[in-house]
């Protein structure tokens, strides 16, 4: 279980650094749909292999750091897109609940 939670920090550290440069470059609202309907497909994927075979902890592994790897490029660019979608009124709520 710690090698799974390592597997899975090991790329937000890494990345998170990297993808809020790249976040300025591009449309964020392109960026954030493509990578959820990304993310979406790949838990899909993963829980029809669950379904069919029995548990691999190595898809674990592969899966975890995957997942972590797209959450570190896309949280920095999500967060960066609150303040130009939101009134300055309801930030500070949006960003709580977020």
């Amino acid at each position: 279980m710690g090698t799974v939670l390592l597997v899975g920090l090991l790329p937000r550290i890494v990345f998170s650094i990297i993808s809020g440069v790249f976040g300025d470059r591009i449309s964020k609202k392109k960026f954030i749909l493509s990578i959820d309907l990304l993310r979406f497909i790949i838990r899909f994927v993963w829980g029809v292999s669950l379904f069919y075979h029995a548990f691999n902890i190595v898809e674990v592994y592969i899966y975890t750091f995957v997942l972590s790897l797209i959450d570190a490029v896309f949280n920095p660019i999500y967060n960066a897109i609150l303040p130009e979608v939101a009134n300055t009124d309801d930030l500070s709520r949006l960003v709580s609940i977020n």
